[in-house]
């Protein structure tokens, strides 16, 4: 038990918090519509795919974070990609219904980018691959599948 203790840091907490947090946001998510209705997917569909790529991301988090020394850091740029991840998912779930879906997914697709990018890029190259997944998931969602999105002010 003791060398469990030890093992254990700030970043597990963080996994806690958020697994609860992601937990009662999927149960409110089943609440307001299952996210297939009729063979169609509806407005819960992609939010509840988010919520399900979370839970991996906060276990990779919990178990990574598991095997390191003792981290307080708090910083962003001492987190890890997945916590950040994690992080930025947040915001955007957070964000989706209050600014709408092209700024939220804008700014969601733009900092996973980031996160993830292997070379500096451009800013404005970042923004415009930001821009064309977002555009392109829009049509997908209102023209194919004919689900509408949240506009700016979280009108329908």
């Amino acid at each position: 038990m003791l060398n469990l203790k030890k093992k254990l840091n700030i970043s597990h907490l963080f996994c806690v918090i958020l697994f609860i947090w992601n937990t009662l946001y999927v149960i409110e998510a089943f609440r307001i519509a299952p996210p297939i209705q009729k063979g169609q997917v509806s407005a819960t569909f992609f939010p509840l795919i988010i919520s399900f790529l979370m839970y991996i991301t906060i276990a990779l988090v919990f178990f990574t974070s598991y095997n390191q020394k003792n981290v307080t850091a708090t910083s962003f740029g001492q987190m890890n990609k997945p916590a950040l991840v994690v992080l930025v998912t947040i915001f955007y779930i957070t964000l989706f219904k209050i600014i709408g879906y092209m700024a939220s997914s804008i700014l969601y697709i733009f900092a996973i980018i980031s996160i993830f990018e292997i070379k500096k890029k451009n800013i404005l190259i970042k923004l415009f691959y930001a821009v064309i997944i977002a555009v392109i998931i829009y049509i997908l969602y209102e023209k194919i599948f004919l689900i509408r999105l949240p506009k700016l002010g979280g009108n329908m």
